[in-house]
């Protein structure tokens, strides 16, 4: 949850929307948020977790759930300054 809001913060710092520099920052940052991500659920399930399957799928869907938000805002957003 504290990625996908640093993500938000930081795109309301790009000027132009429409911009390959736009384009290039979200992908940059939405491709460390995947690693990151699946960094930590490695370090989790290496460092034991009573119920891995339970964990896991939680965790793959709270991240598809923050991502598609993200997404949404951000397509709300480039339509409205169209």
């Amino acid at each position: 949850m504290a990625v996908s809001a640093l993500l938000n913060r930081l795109m309301s710092f790009v000027k132009d929307p429409k911009s390959a520099q736009f384009t290039t920052f979200f992908l940059a940052f939405v491709t460390a948020k995947l690693v990151l991500s699946f960094s930590f659920m490695g370090v989790v399930l290496y460092n034991g977790v009573a119920a891995r399957a339970t964990f896991v799928f939680t965790f793959l869907v709270l991240y598809l759930v923050y991502t598609s938000f993200e997404i949404y805002g951000l397509t709300r957003k480039l339509r409205r300054d169209s």
